[in-house]
């Protein structure tokens, strides 16, 4: 049992130690091409969007808002901001459209359009994640389950509850 506790707290520090790593870029050469970027890089590159991404991005967008309302259809650079990252801001990327649906069917609805047009889609819940989870694909839409913010049931004696994944 001590082996497995040691174990763990080795394993424990090398995470650590990688993630020090991913945050802390070693010092290089200021002029050198290789300087890494961690956070901007991705999207500085998404925002200047070519004519097809354009295009793409209102096509659709006007797909979505024949059923969800158009203020809930974010395709819009600066609308767009607070959606490039979960908790942790370290990795950023600039969705293609976020959608805040409000029911099932509209979900629904959403995940059909996207198959159909060969759209990545990333759902995201409060967005209060540490891990990148809710990580935009650059080409793909962010389904936003906020409005999703319930909680269903709460069981006091197990110490659990149900809750919908916008809640936070």
């Amino acid at each position: 049992s001590s082996v497995s506790l040691f174990a763990a707290r080795s394993s424990s520090k090398d995470r650590s130690r990688k993630r020090a790593a991913i945050r802390k870029p070693k010092p290089t050469d200021a002029t050198s091409a290789d300087t890494p970027m961690i956070g901007i890089s991705a999207s500085l590159s998404s925002a200047v969007a070519s004519p097809d991404r354009v295009a793409k991005r209102q096509r659709i967008a006007q797909r979505f808002s024949e059923f969800i309302d158009s203020h809930y259809v974010i395709s819009d650079s600066e609308t767009l901001k607070p959606y490039e990252c979960d908790g942790l801001s370290a990795y950023c990327e600039e969705a293609l459209i976020v959608v805040l649906p409000s029911s099932v069917e509209q979900a629904q609805k959403v995940l059909k359009i996207c198959h159909e047009e060969g759209v990545p889609v990333v759902a995201r819940g409060a967005g209060t994640g540490l891990c990148a989870g809710a990580m935009p694909h650059g080409d793909g839409v962010v389904m936003s389950m906020a409005k999703f913010n319930k909680i269903l049931e709460i069981d006091t004696d197990a110490r659990a509850a149900r809750v919908q994944p916008g809640v936070r």
